[in-house]
């Protein structure tokens, strides 16, 4: 079964100057107690995007606390609590070239699962970027061979970030 589209939940945004390569990506920090590097991430993600293939994007990251996902996820998913992505789709026909949506990121999840899978809160935060745009894709992770597949772009994608770039610096405490 596929996830229904969703509206956009009308949250601010920062737009910036679009990058001669048709990228506009935003990126907006909503979590009080945590610094996102924007000025690494942008190029991570331009790095990213041009890597999977993507030829046009206009995508918006919002990283946020638990109390502000769990609001996004009861809201606009009827799901009780926080999670880690929500991503909103807003191509009626997902393509893997063309992109189209906005993305909230927990970043308190972040911490969490980078305890429970003992990694770093950058290298999960990292994980949900991409996760994020393998679901733009048209990537699914409901199904369990759905699931797999989706995992084991996420892992690949990670693993070759982090061996092309030091990921320490994208997330600090402020």
């Amino acid at each position: 079964m596929k996830p229904k589209k969703l509206k956009h939940p009308d949250l601010p945004a920062i737009k910036t100057q679009p990058p001669a390569d048709s990228f506009i990506l935003t990126f907006r920090n909503l979590h009080p107690g945590f610094r996102f590097n924007i000025s690494l991430c942008r190029p991570v993600v331009q790095l990213l995007l041009s890597q999977m293939g993507v030829k046009k994007a206009e995508l918006s990251w919002y990283f946020v606390n638990a109390k502000r996902m769990a609001r996004v996820n009861e809201k606009y998913l009827g799901h009780e609590g926080s999670t880690d992505v929500i991503t909103f789709q807003y191509l009626q026909h997902p393509q893997k070239d063309i992109l189209f949506g906005d993305v909230f990121i927990c970043i308190d999840e972040a911490h969490y699962y980078a305890k429970e899978f003992q990694t770093t809160p950058q290298s999960e935060t990292l994980r949900y970027l991409i996760h994020s745009i393998l679901h733009l894709q048209d990537f699914d992770d409901i199904d369990p061979a759905d699931r797999k597949i989706m995992k084991s772009h996420e892992n690949k994608w990670v693993k070759w970030i982090e061996s092309q770039l030091n990921m320490d610096q994208i997330l600090l405490k402020r």
